[in-house]
């Protein structure tokens, strides 16, 4: 049936086998349809000629039908990108056909009929684009119309018919289609899919289009609609494609429409007029909305689906005593990627959502600024069930039409400017928000607080009578700028939820593991009836600094069954005082029961609970000691200055040594500012957390990172006695990379010397005139924890690089330097930090061979070293945080010499031997930066600290391949005196200084190095070695690497 309906469209543009006179547009003359040079024939066309306008022409020579000229044709073929002009009253009527763009074979080219300014065209048929060519149709202008009379057999109305085609109604324009009425938009023959497209308005004022029924064969096909003013479209639109609304104009649809392609409103209105059709005129097909708006005009409408774009608005609306439904039947979409508003200033009608499920990304909302949003069955929950709001103009109406539902977050249209929620049977849930309307139920009904978010409710719902039940989150009646709220009936609060605010609550009761918090921040709430707190229940008040507190007013009995009360402290820069007395709770109808205690973990703060008939009041004293009770409302003579706290008070549950010292400088902390807001934080913590934030404050970092430094000092002396021990031969231990540069003197005895390769027995004196060499190093150390201080692991890495040459015949003298980068973690203490440390030095020794074949050594030298540390301090206990960084300088001197005795025994070297080592360490002070007083003013300090060490060297050679190598090791004992447990001394902002304790430097160590060195060449050596050390608590290991070159 298609293929056939297609081939009469077709075949009907090709001219009858009956005889008929062809008239062609040459425009050999000017443009005028009149003028007989115009035409092949030369005479124009009469009212039974076949006219042609298909041989391309100049633009100015295009033809032009005006003022008084009434064109007769029976058909007419305008096509190969020519013009058609029809204005200024002229008129052109056909007996059969126009067809606009039915060649075949230039299907680049746009041909056009236009009817501009009042001109006229009748036809009984009408194709555009009838071929490859492009047709297009533009009427535009007051009195302009083109009619098509479908009356007769042969009538038929193609936009689209083989090739793409396009009409266009604008500024009063009118389109015409009478009898059956019918516009047919694109077609589909034979594969090929034709695209039709009819505009109203272009940009500017709209047009009219007459018809009863537009039909969309492809589902490429649209109506356009694009104009400022309005336009009002009575026929039924069907088939498969889709309308598009731009532009600020008013599209108003009347007929019933179930066309499948979709709606999308950019920008203006489109209003559904339709009476209470079943099918909507808006067809069956998905709307969306990119900023535009739906209004349902009179009636009931319904909306099968619909989406909002993502950052747009879209409205719908509905006049008043309108409907408008929203249906969301099986296998309908309704989405949300943008807001949705409901109602506008022209309407106060309702719109009703009968919806299974909604789709909705991000925050996407919906607004109900007039009118009524309804929900049909009582699932308007599932629409709002996203993370954007559901917002309730004043005026406007939530109503879940007879059923309960949920809305995940309620807003006022503007902030204060709230509308209604109505529903009845169902209990309505709402999870959040902020809502300043009110709650209609004329059953009573239920109101939920779902999910764990807050609901805020400043308006007047003191008319509501059902019951409000709070089943987790929190519902707060009234912020501080609105105490007059109200919410009537009873109140049941759950466990896990909490019910506060400045406002007014009728009858409540809270259950076992309900929280009831007045105010939100000080503040009072008022309960406008009794008051039952169940066992378990907790009552959440805040206390100030000036004796005020949170409070709960009743009018009725307050009904205390083993209650507990949480108190906590808001003024962090203001003193509290020592006896001070808080009234929390009042009851015009007394008080029955007690409560179970107060619920507070301090350590140091007691607080208690006292009675009357008719309140309850609360009482906090420091542990230290309780004065008389201050009343907070009988004020004494002046003010009282702030009192200085016990000095005793932190002290009391410390348990180490840091600690201790830390909570004597917190004791003494200034009763003002930043120094009160640190002491007032640490006032309700608990014994065990007083003591982590003790050590967490305490800056022991500082005192441990120095015995790093001082333990890290030993590799400059290994690096300044290896090379010694290298220079005058005998296998070393210590992994030095050396260059021996000599004069013609050099020979091989002095080579062998300075690449380490000397064998048993070969102690020779040293023939170079200088060497240069190299040392490379790095550990890992671990010290852990004591009954004070936290465990500290560390790492260095580092390098050191020297020159020494012969003095005074058997002496080697030499200077060094080196860099090397520490750092090292506290994270018992939640500090870390580095030091980058530079160093200079010198050394010298000396061997003497004793008769024995045997020798004795000497070898020293001294180093300073210049520090740059920083380092990183959290400190976070509850109510505190702070993030504390510290810059500062160090330097080190040193000063060593070690005595060994060489013994050759066979092919083994060995070499006892006793060190000496002291090492001076200073700090600077500095000022930690903070944000609060707990950043530290730490002083400077120094520590004398002295080693000793004994110990063996071994070492011997044996053949690998072709390859010499050297096995050697070393094993020693080192003691340490002097200052071995480094301290810091510091204070807060506005405290008393005080001296912790860090890691002390192992008191006695085992050092073991071991290594192999292999004898590559005659010049080079490469050596590869582990160090060690090894003590009670304490480990480092390390390794070495070394390439010895001579020249």
């Amino acid at each position: 049936m298609l293929f056939s309906t297609v081939a009469l469209l077709f075949f009907s543009s090709v001219p009858a086998a009956y005889s008929q006179t062809t008239s062609t547009w040459t425009g050999n003359a000017d443009n005028a349809w009149t003028n007989n040079g115009n035409w092949s024939g030369g005479i124009s066309p009469g009212s039974s000629d076949r006219v042609s306008i298909e041989t391309p022409v100049a633009l100015n020579r295009q033809p032009h039908i005006e003022t008084g000229v009434a064109a007769l044709a029976d058909s007419i073929y305008l096509d190969q990108g020519n013009s058609l002009t029809v204005r200024d009253g002229g008129s052109l009527i056909t007996s059969d056909l126009i067809s606009i763009g039915g060649a075949t074979n230039v299907p680049s080219s746009t041909s056009l009929l236009q009817v501009v300014s009042g001109g006229t065209v009748g036809t009984d048929r009408l194709f555009i684009g009838d071929g490859l060519n492009k047709g297009v149709a533009l009427v535009t202008g007051v009195g302009s119309t083109l009619s098509v009379n479908l009356s007769t057999p042969i009538g038929r109305f193609v936009v689209g018919a083989w090739g793409d085609g396009e009409i266009g109604v604008a500024n009063r324009g009118v389109l015409s289609v009478s009898g059956a009425g019918l516009i047919e938009l694109g077609n589909d023959y034979n594969g090929r899919s034709a695209t039709g497209t009819l505009r109203i308005g272009d940009t500017g004022s709209a047009g009219t289009v007459s018809a009863q029924e537009i039909r969309f064969n492809t589902s490429t096909s649209q109506i356009i609609a694009n104009f400022t003013d309005s336009s009002t479209l009575s026929a039924k639109i069907t088939g498969f494609g889709s309308v598009i609304k731009d532009g600020v104009g008013t599209l108003t649809l009347t007929g019933s429409s179930n066309y499948t392609g979709g709606t999308v409103i950019s920008d203006g209105t489109v209003s559904v007029n339709q009476g209470s059709a079943v099918i909507d005129a808006l067809g069956t097909g998905l709307i969306t909305l990119n900023g535009g708006r739906l209004h349902s005009a009179m009636g009931s409408s319904t909306l099968n689906s619909y989406l909002v774009s993502a950052g747009t608005t879209g409205t719908i609306s509905t006049a008043t005593g309108t409907e408008l439904w929203l249906n969301g039947g099986s296998g309908q979409s309704f989405s949300l990627q943008g807001d949705l508003m409901i109602g506008a200033s022209d309407g106060a009608g309702d719109v009703i959502m009968d919806v299974i499920g909604t789709n909705a990304a991000g925050n996407s909302s919906i607004t109900v600024a007039y009118g009524r949003l309804v929900d049909g069955n009582g699932s308007l929950g599932n629409l709002t069930g996203f993370a954007g709001a559901t917002r309730v103009a004043v005026g406007a109406t939530i109503d879940f039409s007879g059923h309960g539902g949920t809305i995940r977050n309620l807003q006022d249209a503007t902030p204060g400017n709230g509308g209604t929620v109505s529903w009845s049977n169902d209990p309505l849930t709402v999870n959040g928000g902020s809502f300043s309307g009110q709650f209609v139920n004329s059953r009573g009904g239920e109101l939920v607080k779902g999910s764990t978010d807050t609901l805020l409710l400043n308006g007047d719902n003191s008319g509501f009578s059902g019951t409000t039940t709070i089943e987790e989150g929190k519902l707060i009646v009234g912020d501080a700028n609105h105490s007059s709220a109200m919410l009537g009936g009873t109140i049941s609060v759950l466990s896990g939820a909490t019910l506060g605010g400045y406002g007014s609550v009728g009858a409540t009761t809270v259950q076992s593991g309900g929280i009831l918090s007045p105010g939100n921040s000080i503040g009072a709430l008022t309960v406008d009836g009794n008051l039952t707190l169940k066992a378990g229940s907790v009552l959440e008040i805040e206390i100030a600094s000036n004796g005020n507190s949170d409070r709960v007013d009743v009018s009725g009995t307050a009904t205390v069954s083993g209650s507990n009360v949480s108190v906590t402290t808001i003024d962090l820069e203001s003193s509290y005082q020592n006896g001070q007395l808080y009234h929390f709770l009042t009851a015009g109808g007394g008080i029955s029961g007690e409560f179970a205690g107060v619920v507070s973990n301090s350590a140091f703060l007691d607080m208690s609970l006292a009675y009357g008939e008719t309140a309850a009041d609360l009482k906090i004293c420091l542990k230290t000691g309780c004065p008389k009770p201050v009343d907070p409302e009988i004020p004494g003579p002046g003010t009282p200055e702030p009192e200085k706290p016990s000095p005793a008070l932190f002290t009391t549950v410390a348990q180490t040594r840091n600690q201790y010292a830390t909570a004597g400088g917190l004791d003494s902390l200034a009763q003002t500012g930043s120094p009160l807001a640190l002491y007032n934080s640490l006032l309700m913590l608990s014994a065990d957390e007083a003591r982590k934030a003790f050590d967490g404050l305490s800056g022991e970092a500082y005192a441990s990172a120095k015995g790093v430094i001082i333990n890290d000092s030993q590799f400059i002396r290994n690096a300044a006695l290896g090379r010694l021990q290298q220079a005058f031969g005998g296998a070393p231990a210590s992994a030095i990379n050396a260059s021996s540069y000599a004069g013609s003197q050099k020979d091989a005895s002095a080579s062998a010397l300075s690449i380490d390769t000397v064998a048993p027995g070969s102690i020779a004196a040293v023939q170079n005139l200088y060497t240069a060499w190299g040392y490379a190093y790095g550990a890992w150390t671990r010290q852990d924890d004591n009954s004070n201080a936290g465990s500290v692991k560390s790492s260095v890495g580092g390098f050191v690089t020297g020159i020494d040459g012969t003095i005074l015949d058997t002496w080697r003298l030499g200077l060094l330097a080196g860099y090397s980068h520490s750092s090292f973690d506290m994270n018992d203490r939640a500090s870390s930090g580095s030091s980058d440390n530079y160093t200079l030095g010198g050394y010298t020794g000396t061997e003497w061979t004793l008769n024995n074949g045997h020798a004795l050594a000497f070898r020293s030298g001294l180093a300073y070293t210049w520090h740059d540390i920083d380092m990183n301090r959290s400190v976070a206990f509850p109510g505190f945080a702070d993030n504390l960084t510290g810059d500062y300088d160090a330097g080190s001197f040193q000063v060593f010499g070690e005595l060994g005795y060489k013994i050759h025994y066979g092919k083994a070297l060995f070499e006892p031997y006793a060190g000496l080592a002291y090492l001076r360490l200073k700090t600077d002070g500095f000022d930690e930066k903070g944000q609060t007083a707990a950043a530290l003013s730490v002083q400077s300090g120094t520590m004398d600290t002295s080693f000793s060490t004994l110990g063996l060297r071994a070492s011997t050679e044996f053949i690998l391949g072709s390859i010499t190598a050297t096995a050697r090791t070393d094993i020693g004992w080192r003691h340490a005196y002097g200052d071995i447990t480094p301290v810091s001394t510091a204070s807060f902002s506005g405290s008393d200084a005080f001296t912790v304790y860090g890691l002390p430097i192992a008191e006695d160590s085992a050092l073991i190095e071991a290594g192999l060195n292999f004898k590559l060449t005659e010049d080079a050596t490469l050596g590869l070695s582990y160090n060690g050390q090894f003590a009670s608590r304490a480990k480092q290991n390390g390794l070495n690497a070394k390439l010895s070159v001579g020249f």
